[in-house]
């Protein structure tokens, strides 16, 4: 398990990414199988300068007084080849939240209407799209 900790915590999206892509460089079963699941701990979007949780929209890139901002996004944990089509599941520091690749969203299939789902929530889009960010109940119940 990839631990994000509270010692050197990221910053960003990038430092997030570059950190799995070492944990998957490191661990020479998991390089050698993509179907081996990826997990990690500590990501906490407040640490991060838009302080805005992950979205399936895509990385948006928002310049606000001179500076990029960028949005995490489930395809995030999908852009670099190391990361493409792994399943990959990042828990959020407080373990109430969970970011998770599209391959997640893959294996668990259809998902359950908002109105059937006790104890969580899947964050949707404008058009109901899961977003890859949902409260850690939902993915427990479901899968």
């Amino acid at each position: 398990m990839i631990r994000f900790g509270s010692s050197a915590p990221p910053n960003n999206i990038p430092e997030i990414i570059e950190r799995i892509k070492l944990y998957i460089q490191s661990h020479p079963d998991v390089l050698s199988d993509p179907d081996r699941w990826i997990e990690g701990m500590g990501w906490d979007q407040t640490k991060w300068e838009n302080k805005k949780f992950p979205s399936a929209v895509g990385r948006n890139t928002l310049n606000i007084a001179k500076r990029r901002i960028e949005i995490a996004s489930q395809e995030d944990l999908n852009h670099d080849s190391l990361l493409k089509g792994r399943p990959i599941s990042l828990t959020r520091v407080d373990g109430h939240a969970r970011w998770v690749s599209p391959r997640v969203l893959d294996i668990m299939g259809n998902l359950p209407a908002d109105d059937k789902i006790i104890g969580g929530q899947i964050i949707r889009d404008a058009v109901g799209r899961p977003t890859g960010k949902s409260a850690v109940g939902v993915i427990c119940m479901h899968g």
